[in-house]
Formats: C-alpha cells, sequence, structure tokens
C-alpha cells in the first residue's frame, strides 16, 4: 500500500514539479539568482524604512534584468 502511494507521488512529482525545477534552474543559470536577492534584498529594506539602501537593491535588480533580457537577445539573433 506504501509503496504504490509513493510511486504514484514520485510520479506526480515528474509531472508537476521537474518541468519548474529545470526553468528556475536554467533561469539561476543566467544570472538571476543575483537578481532575485537584489529584488528581496531591496524589498525588505523599502518595507523596514531605508529608501535610499532599499533603491540600491531595485537599481541591482533592475541591471541584472536588463544582462538576461540582452544575453536572451543576442543568442536569438
Amino acid at each position: 500500500m506504501l509503496g504504490v502511494l509513493l510511486k504514484k507521488l514520485m510520479e506526480m512529482l515528474k509531472v508537476y514539479v521537474l518541468p519548474y525545477y529545470k526553468i528556475v534552474k536554467e533561469f539561476v543559470k543566467t544570472k538571476g539568482f543575483t537578481a532575485l536577492v537584489a529584488l528581496a534584498f531591496g524589498s525588505i529594506l523599502l518595507l523596514m524604512g531605508y529608501p535610499f539602501i532599499g533603491g540600491i537593491g531595485f537599481g541591482v535588480f533592475f541591471s541584472k534584468n536588463t544582462e538576461i533580457i540582452k544575453e536572451l537577445i543576442e543568442d536569438y539573433m
């Protein structure tokens, strides 16, 4: 009984989680992790009342995203 449930759970994970895992893995490879950390850092600082330093975090986030978009465009051209 438990073996059948574990097999069904593994099948569900393969169907629902594996595609998202691959997308996240590729995003991290393209320097997306740094951008996400900067976004979180900037958001936390803004919520804590430090707008200047939070703005620096958002600036890093946007600059990393423009690098990612530029690389994607260069790959397709």
